[in-house]
């Protein structure tokens, strides 16, 4: 099973998903933000930009061909909300936009499809694919109405509907 773990800075989010999913198989944390040195007992890899990520899995790739054995059964995307802006930076590089605005919002879909296609590249080679992200408050009338992942809408159907488990953390 995949899973999706929100909530709260300070919640637990990384800590508990890592705990799980080691007891299911070896799992790295795929690290998206400098924030994981008072995480005890974890193993992460740091990516500073999509290019480490995109050269993570190529290297991945070259492994499986070579006849190597994958070095994890699961990676913890963490957090998936800045591994999508990482991304989108990239592709606007790449593409020499200076803003996502315009194309008449063609290029929206454009970084979804390069973030979703390095995800079922990964799923492809047998790895299972989990996500922490922050949480993010709907308001109503000035009550809470929801709390969602604080994802963005180009991905929101793979954090919130291609998982098996999703789950909102609290802190208390």
């Amino acid at each position: 099973y995949s899973m999706n773990l929100f909530g709260s800075d300070g919640s637990g989010k990384t800590s508990l998903m890592y705990a799980i999913r080691r007891k299911l198989g070896s799992t790295v944390i795929w690290g998206y933000e400098d924030r994981f040195k008072g995480v005890p007992n974890i193993r992460v890899v740091e990516m500073h930009s999509w290019k480490d990520h995109l050269e993570y899995v190529k290297a991945l790739k070259k492994g499986i061909k070579a006849g190597k054995q994958l070095p994890f059964k699961n990676i913890i995307m963490d957090t998936v909300g800045e591994a999508y802006v990482m991304c989108q930076d990239a592709v606007m590089e790449e593409n020499d936009w200076e803003t996502m605005s315009g194309d008449r919002g063609a290029r929206y879909p454009v970084v979804g499809k390069a973030f979703m296609d390095s995800v079922r590249e990964l799923k492809h080679m047998g790895i299972i694919v989990n996500f922490v992200s922050h949480d993010k408050v709907v308001m109503n009338d000035g009550e809470v109405d929801k709390i969602n992942p604080d994802t963005a809408n180009q991905i929101k159907h793979l954090v919130m509907g291609g998982i098996d488990i999703i789950a909102y953390l609290e802190k208390v």
